[in-house]
């Protein structure tokens, strides 16, 4: 039996089959079973919860096809995520489990064992070591403590950015060079930096040994941030 709820052409047309009210009412809620995919003796209730006054509450999903581009067009949860402001939406931390020898005079990339931490996106794959990957396009802090011991003498070493396997967007981004005695001499350099980088642009570590060869140390680390 038919409830004040059900979408029916018979609750709301007269009795004289055929006219013209009662076939446009019909197109009209024909075209509505389709639009919230129910059937003819399916409840309002099944597509949406009518509230008090004009608000309506969507039971299945609202699925958008892109995203918004005017002020009052609904935004998906993806979009809310990357917009500026989503601050750390993506971060990631590299980390050393083995350590990784650098000669003397080579300036080598260093290669990462595992990512400790990693939300948000493919930032890093033991395919390519070498590289940190901004799976969203954005404005990312980049920083870490790299820490090396030389073979003899004191340390002496430097920490270089490049860009996408071409451009180096550091070439002293750090220095090694102040030593300690104690379970052996070492160094580290750390450092923080704010850059911005589109969808997939990669940045690689490297270590430049100016005298000694070096062994960077399991301890070393380097991590991304997006901020903005």
């Amino acid at each position: 039996m038919a409830d004040n709820n059900e979408l029916q052409t018979s609750r709301i047309t007269v009795d004289s089959a055929g006219s013209a009210v009662d076939n446009a009412f019909r197109n009209v809620e024909a075209a509505l079973r389709t639009i919230f995919g129910v059937t003819a003796d399916a409840d309002y209730s099944e597509a949406m919860q009518i509230g008090s006054g004009p608000d309506i509450t969507m039971t299945g999903s609202l699925t958008m096809a892109a995203d918004p581009v005017e002020d009052l067009e609904v935004a998906t949860k993806q979009y809310a995520d990357n917009i500026p402001g989503s601050s750390a939406s993506v971060r990631c931390a590299v980390v050393l489990s083995s350590g990784q020898t650098v000669n003397s005079g080579n300036t080598d990339a260093l290669g990462w064992d595992a990512a400790e931490i990693e939300e948000g996106g493919d930032c890093w794959a033991i395919g390519a070591p070498t590289r940190i990957v901004f799976p969203v396009a954005g404005d990312y802090m980049i920083g870490g403590a790299i820490l090396a011991a030389p073979a003899a003498a004191a340390p002496n070493f430097e920490i270089l950015m490049k860009y996408n396997g071409s451009v180096w967007v550091y070439d002293h981004l750090a220095f090694g060079k102040n030593s300690q005695t104690g379970g052996g001499v070492w160094a580290s350099a750390n450092f923080a930096v704010l850059e911005t980088f589109a969808l997939s642009d990669y940045i690689e570590i490297f270590l430049k040994a100016n005298s000694n060869n070096h062994v960077v140390d399991v301890d070393s680390r380097v991590w991304i941030m997006k901020v903005g």
